[in-house]
């Protein structure tokens, strides 16, 4: 039964939209997450939403992973091993045994057919845009026997394994893919071999997921995760100190005091793998094909104050568009200002030699979405207001009405998951890229060309050559994004759950391995 500070609690928590009546944490196989959204479907290459990847992280596993402990390694999932064929090729060795959530056993047709023609390789597959850009190299997967998947790329390809560590390569049921009749109709019955399966999902109100009983690795604590949609932070966060809930996710710094010195609750998280960043859009205002006034954008931000301000100095503010785990491929001798440089004198200066005259500028961009998206929004337009740049903010519900505001300047955030390689940035800016070739917010052909370059051959040399050019245009030849800062994730757990969530978003929450 619900404690007397429980009961007081339940009708704050109703008028906020939560509705504890599905499961609370009195419950010891449950565990209840307070997130602000949940996606509308369960598909690991649908959005690649920071919210969906909370659930479909618990679902949905890769053939191999990157193995946190040793950046620049990868650890086997769904495959025991793989074999390098040729500079073009891999053979990925299935784990026997491993089932689907329906039943099925893991196959190589299963792997053939999440990377194959119905749901990628068609110019009107469903995923082709989410998927498509991560895994743009890719000329075919096809099952050589019925534990061995055969991965083909275009060309001579260096990280053909790291490609297969991101998350939208993760693997999905052909069988219940083709049973489901359409695509919206499988993300709301998608099929993986992750340690939860999908019970119930209701767009805008909660996900429930259950223990998948034939999962292949150690079984979860929990039988049920139930993530429910709790808009507001100091809801989700006295959920957890009455017990109602057992994690409040995604919580700003700022807040986090509410839990310091209780008994009941702590604080959990800190930096994940991750960047925030922000497009710059030369497709529907012809002001934004101006070079200069693109840099004097970046150039004008104040990234350490941000940080200061609204995280507490947590996030760092990153060497513009790398990471360390690039390793050798790093840039470190740039003769140009990179993308998180902060000189509101040299903003100024590119002003004057550029067309703009004041004009204003859109900036459409939900209410949220990312931690203090709205706040560090507010900062910047004042700081591009100090140099005179006008930008108009508008804060709306939803991604459908970003995606058809107006659009010159666009919020972003880029996993790094520890690769060792900037081909990431590809999947953004090269051809076949988010930005470049599905939205069309920006393209180059000299990108194009060096991008292809540098996936198709191992030489060292001659990437590394061509990675400097393209960084330089990216940041400074021709802006097509800046840096903010790195991202830290925190949330709030009940003390008696033993619970740490990866530095990574995917999987973000990495439940499975929490206890009480």
């Amino acid at each position: 039964m619900p404690t007397r500070r429980q009961l007081a609690l339940m009708p704050a928590l109703a008028a906020s939209g939560f509705a504890p009546s599905i499961a609370v944490a009195q419950n010891p196989r449950v565990l209840n997450i307070g997130v602000n959204r949940v996606s509308v479907g369960a598909e690991p290459a649908f959005d690649g939403g920071i919210h969906q990847a909370k659930v479909v992280g618990e679902m949905f596993e890769n053939l191999i992973d990157v193995d946190y402990d040793t950046p620049g390694r990868f650890k086997p999932v769904l495959a025991e091993r793989w074999t390098r064929v040729d500079g073009r090729t891999v053979d990925f060795h299935l784990r026997r045994g491993a089932t689907f959530h329906n039943g099925d056993e893991l196959t190589a047709e299963d792997v053939a057919f999440t990377f194959g023609p119905e749901r990628l390789m068609n110019a009107d597959a469903p995923t082709r845009g989410e998927l498509g850009r991560h895994m743009g190299p890719l000329e075919r997967v096809e099952a050589v026997d019925r534990y061995t998947a055969r991965v083909v790329m275009r060309g001579d390809n260096p990280v053909i394994e790291a490609l297969f560590t991101q998350r939208p390569a993760a693997i999905i049921n052909r069988r219940a893919y083709l049973a489901a009749g359409s695509f919206e109709a499988w993300m709301r019955a998608s099929v993986g071999t992750g340690p939860y399966r999908l019970r119930e999902l209701t767009p805008g109100r909660h996900v429930i997921l259950d223990t998948h009983g034939a999962y292949w690795g150690a079984k979860p604590h929990f039988e049920r995760l139930v993530f429910q949609v709790v808009p507001e932070v100091s809801t989700r966060i006295s959920g957890v100190i009455s017990g109602s809930l057992d994690i409040a996710a995604d919580i700003p710094v700022d807040q986090l005091r509410r839990v310091q010195g209780r008994r009941e609750a702590r604080a959990v998280g800190g930096p994940v793998n991750n960047m925030r960043a922000i497009y710059l859009s030369r497709r529907d205002n012809p002001l934004m094909r101006d070079v200069p006034l693109r840099r004097a954008l970046g150039l004008a931000i104040d990234r350490q104050r941000i940080t200061r301000a609204l995280w507490g100095g947590h996030p760092s503010v990153p060497e513009g568009m790398q990471w360390p785990s690039m390793g050798a491929m790093r840039i470190t001798d740039r003769d140009w200002p990179h993308a998180a440089t902060f000189d509101p004198d040299e903003a100024r200066r590119q002003l004057a030699t550029s067309a703009y005259r004041g004009e204003a500028l859109n900036w459409t961009l939900m209410n949220n979405y990312y931690i203090n998206e709205v706040a560090t929004a507010e900062a910047m337009v004042e700081m591009w207001r100090a140099v005179g740049i006008n930008v108009r903010l508008t804060v709306v519900e939803n991604r459908a009405q970003v995606n058809t505001a107006p659009l010159d300047i666009r919020n972003t955030s880029m996993d790094y998951d520890g690769f060792p390689d900037p081909f990431p940035i590809l999947g953004q800016f090269g051809r076949g890229g988010f930005v470049s070739s599905i939205h069309r917010w920006w393209q180059n052909d000299e990108v194009d060309r060096l991008g292809d370059q540098m996936m198709a051959t191992t030489d060292p040399a001659v990437r590394k050559a061509a990675w400097r050019r393209i960084l330089r245009i990216i940041e400074w030849d021709d802006p097509a994004v800046f840096a903010l800062h790195t991202t830290a994730a925190f949330h709030v757990a009940r003390s008696d759950l033993s619970w740490t969530p990866a530095n990574t978003e995917w999987p973000l929450m990495q439940l499975a391995t929490a206890r009480r």
